[in-house]
């Protein structure tokens, strides 16, 4: 694998609180020094005056229309889309067809992003059956199959009882969806 240098680039890394002018040395596609002046020997030189080298972005809503639409777009198309704007996480509304509110739905979707293993795809699953306000979906096996949040995305759940019957039962899942932001987070800092 080759070795990667990136020269002058402006290193704007919130969590390292760095905001200045420095190189990138880049080892079998790790990041193994960041500092001015680096001398190495290296395969690819790229000179980032002028430009900005950052942590990649998560973008926490996107529509990727698969399954059922994929004639608008699908989970492949919109992950290069994502990755040529410098996502490197994204997470997908639940308004497919058939829409993200059934396990086997969710584990289409985290199914075809392994596949792809081209950025980290996570799903949210619908908050109420068909986006119709009316049913609470299966909250607690939709987080077990890999839902990392809930929304009826863009629809307003009306009936304040179903909405609270939901908010309960996303305060019990509390927990496991947690541990699947810390296994985000976690990613994000490799």
């Amino acid at each position: 694998m080759e070795t990667i240098l990136i020269k002058n680039g402006r290193v704007i890394d919130p969590l390292n609180n760095i905001d200045k002018t420095l190189d990138v040395l880049i080892k079998k596609g790790k990041i193994v020094k960041v500092q001015s002046g680096i001398e190495s020997n290296y395969n690819k030189l790229i000179d980032a005056n002028g430009l900005v080298i950052c942590p990649g972005f998560i973008d926490l809503h996107v529509h990727l229309r698969d399954p059922g639409q994929t004639h608008k777009e699908n989970i492949e198309s919109g992950a290069k889309a994502a990755i040529k704007g410098g996502d490197t996480t994204i997470v997908c509304m639940p308004n497919t067809s058939p829409i993200n509110d059934n396990i086997k739905t969710t584990k289409y979707i985290i199914s075809k992003a392994e596949k792809l293993n081209i950025l980290n795809i996570y799903p949210v699953a619908s908050v109420t059956k068909g986006l119709k306000g009316e049913n609470i979906t299966d909250i607690k096996k939709l987080s077990k199959a890999g839902a990392v949040g809930f929304s009826d995305d863009g629809r307003t759940v009306i009936r304040s009882d179903i909405f609270q019957m939901a908010l309960k039962q996303v305060k019990k899942t509390i927990p496991s969806l947690l541990n699947t932001l810390k296994i985000i987070y976690l990613q994000m800092e490799v």
